[in-house]
């Protein structure tokens, strides 16, 4: 069983990834196509519909959210707020 600090880390970084996923979306609607997107961050347009496709199997991690942030000419940290 988790305790109380691990379930709460475990939410904080649920939430961390949620709000990460809903505006890489948010940005992809700004171009033609999940691929013309793909294009942008250097990725592969099978990697973005797994990270915010009908049926997501991957998180977005501190990683690619700073790539993002820097490949799109974003405040570091733009990612994790809602918006």
């Amino acid at each position: 069983m988790l305790n109380l600090s691990k379930r709460v880390k475990r939410s904080s970084l649920e939430r961390v990834f949620r709000t990460r996923a809903a505006n890489l979306k948010l940005l992809a609607r700004g171009y033609a196509s999940q691929a013309d997107f793909a294009r942008v961050l250097d990725v592969s347009p099978a990697f973005i519909s797994q990270l915010i496709g009908d049926n997501p199997k991957r998180t977005v991690g501190e990683k690619l959210a700073r790539d993002t942030e820097v490949a799109l000419g974003l405040h570091a940290g733009w990612l994790d707020i809602e918006h």
